[in-house]
């Protein structure tokens, strides 16, 4: 009787300490890209909400989640200082040399701008490794591109036909929403260039679709199916 016991916990701990050493592998994590105007944020939600209802691991206690806004409120967590701190980085503005040098001397928790991009990118990083995440923007197709579970896609569409939907869902005038689309587009431009981890930036997606051919229906569709392909559900 007392060797069975010795023997049930000797082979009890070495399934723990294998079952410790075992290293998670990252993922799996879906990263839309999108031009202004594209509605990313509204595929995304659908997005989660099939893959919640239909998708999910039988026993698992996850879910997907869309990530966007909890990048930034994690980073400024992380770097214990209030979010409105670093936005201007996601903001795709940077701070002049007379900037920092001020705030070395009056912010009381102060970061340089590498460290701020850096934590951004470490934050994003960890919410595509715990996996079950949809990572909207922020640079996360070329941060997470080498991490084997994911799939990255990029919603495109033509410039007009942008500038129209910018009229119609915030209601500009043409010209103030030309002058909108260019300023975002030329913003995430820059915020991808500071952000991106060591790769040709626009290399780093799986797939770019055209969403004024394309309905929601038919984009959940074809993304299903190539996260399927892809084993990731």
């Amino acid at each position: 009787m007392e060797n069975f016991v010795v023997d049930y916990l000797q082979k009890l701990y070495r399934q723990e300490l294998k079952e410790s050493e075992q290293v998670k592998v990252p993922g799996p994590v879906l990263t839309i890209s999108r031009e202004p105007g594209c509605q990313g944020t509204a595929l995304a939600m659908q997005l989660a909400g099939r893959l919640n209802e239909y998708y999910l691991p039988i026993g698992k206690k996850v879910h997907w989640e869309v990530i966007s806004k909890k990048i930034l409120e994690a980073a400024a967590e992380e770097l214990e200082t209030h979010k409105e701190n670093i936005k201007f980085v996601f903001d795709s503005e940077q701070r002049s040399l007379w900037e920092d040098f001020i705030q070395t001397f009056t912010a009381k928790n102060y970061y340089s701008e590498w460290k701020i991009k850096n934590t951004i990118k470490k934050v994003i990083r960890e919410f595509a490794t715990q996996g079950y995440a949809i990572i909207l923007g922020r640079g996360g197709a070329q941060i997470t591109c080498d991490i084997k579970n994911s799939l990255h896609i990029k919603l495109v569409a033509p410039f007009q036909w942008r500038v129209e939907r910018f009229m119609s869902y915030n209601n500009l005038s043409k010209a103030a929403a030309t002058a909108k689309v260019r300023e975002l587009d030329a913003n995430r431009e820059k915020l991808i260039k500071m952000l991106y981890f060591g790769c040709d930036y626009k290399m780093c997606y799986d797939v770019t679709y055209n969403v004024e051919r394309l309905s929601t229906r038919q984009l959940l569709m074809n993304i299903i199916h190539l996260m399927e392909q892809k084993k990731m559900i």
